[in-house]
């Protein structure tokens, strides 16, 4: 049985959009594996994941928090347009695996860049 703790981290490419657009964010999550077949997906479908979005230069300070939603092999994060349509700048995407309430585990992390809306 594999358990989060297999799970691969990978940096998430650079993401790039205007604030104040909806945007579906996928994520695919992949357990350690030592068989001919390599890494298997993983099934986070009754997962608490919640995902955090901070300044670049302020990374303890959390500017958004969604709570995810699973998949077997894969969670999607839905901004909605006012969730940033106030934001603007350089930030870092932090999803979070819960477990009993506390952050267990980090599932990657990720730079995205919000341009302001309206081009200013």
């Amino acid at each position: 049985m594999k358990t989060f703790s297999d799970v691969n981290v990978y940096s998430f490419p650079e993401t790039t959009f205007i604030g104040g657009s909806y945007k579906v964010l996928h994520f695919y999550t992949y357990t350690s594996s030592s068989s001919i077949s390599g890494s298997v997906a993983l099934d986070v479908t009754s997962a608490c994941i919640v995902w955090n979005l901070c300044p670049y230069d302020a990374r303890e300070y959390v500017a958004l928090s969604k709570d995810a939603v699973g998949y077997n092999g894969y969670y999607t994060v839905t901004l909605l347009s006012t969730d940033t349509e106030e934001l603007s700048g350089k930030y870092i995407q932090k999803p979070e695996l819960l477990n009993d309430g506390k952050y267990d585990y980090r599932l990657g992390r990720g730079i995205i860049n919000i341009i302001p809306a309206g081009g200013g």
